[in-house]
């Protein structure tokens, strides 16, 4: 954790309940203990008879696969915690955007509550034409997507603290072909914590209260560095696709910690000049 990760360590909206808080220190260590274990038990499962004492282990792993699998899903109900006010800001990219997951559709948007993700919207350019989702290919380079390289701004007045640059942005996923890949890629990536999941990511302590988080960014593109003040039009990075991502977009969410592996997702609330905008739902568009 950087200097300016702890100086900012208590920047909260409100305190989480102790449930969702220690809901949100468990979730990740036991997902990841339940994947490894369900490997395992896999394995002894295909695997010809060997001794009694390995038959005895794999009968076991599968045992405590059941039992982490009922505790996620305890977790899972816990960890949206109360309701608490949501982070504001103005939207970070200019022009038309469409969301493709979104609170206003769902919650949680992304159909589960870890790394905070409980109220993050994606939004995704896809040009004048409506586009097909095709049964096959879909390994595109990023740069032939209308979204990537376009302009991240800040959108609050704060303070960086983080800055994640070095993922490298993949082609993409678009094709029903292609969902079986990212599906598995996003497991493992997963298995770590947060970090492969959102590729490049900046975090941005507000100045109200709350941390925001912009994920799957174009590689070497960060302006900011930690410690930097920001405002609402400054120039943060650019849109990419690194990460656990489709096709370039930008993930954006809000959090009650600057890590998004221990962190709570907070509502979100665009607005411009004062006027609240609304947070277009899934398959709406976001106007300039």
């Amino acid at each position: 954790m950087t200097a300016v990760q702890t100086r900012l360590g208590q920047h909260r909206i409100g305190a989480a309940g102790p449930a969702a808080r220690t809901a949100a220190l468990l979730r990740w260590p036991v997902t990841a203990a339940t994947m490894v274990l369900a490997v395992a038990a896999l394995t002894w499962q295909v695997l010809p008879e060997m001794s009694p004492a390995l038959d005895r282990a794999g009968a076991l792993a599968s045992f405590l696969v059941l039992l982490l699998t009922i505790l996620m899903l305890v977790l899972q109900r816990t960890l949206r915690g109360r309701k608490r006010p949501p982070v504001v800001m103005e939207p970070p990219v200019s022009g038309s955007w469409t969301a493709v997951s979104s609170p206003s559709s769902s919650v949680p948007s992304h159909g589960t509550h870890i790394f905070g993700q409980t109220w993050a919207i994606d939004l995704l350019v896809t040009g004048p034409e409506p586009r097909p989702f095709p049964l096959t290919g879909g390994f595109r380079p990023a740069s032939s997507f209308p979204a990537f390289g376009l302009p991240v701004t800040a959108g609050t007045r704060g303070t960086v603290v983080s800055v994640r640059d070095t993922a490298p942005d993949h082609r993409s996923r678009n094709s029903w072909s292609a969902l079986p890949v990212l599906f598995l890629e996003s497991l493992v990536r997963g298995i770590p914590g947060s970090r492969h999941v959102f590729g490049n990511l900046i975090v941005i302590a507000t100045d109200d209260g709350g941390y925001l988080a912009y994920a799957h960014l174009k590689q070497g593109s960060a302006r900011v560095r930690p410690g930097d003040r920001v405002g609402p039009e400054t120039l943060i990075a650019r849109c990419g696709n690194s990460g656990s991502s489709s096709e370039p977009h930008l993930h954006l969410q809000a959090m009650d910690r600057p890590r998004p592996t221990f962190a709570l997702g907070l509502p979100l609330a665009f607005h411009r000049g004062g006027e609240p905008v609304a947070l277009p739902a899934r398959g709406g568009v976001l106007e300039p």
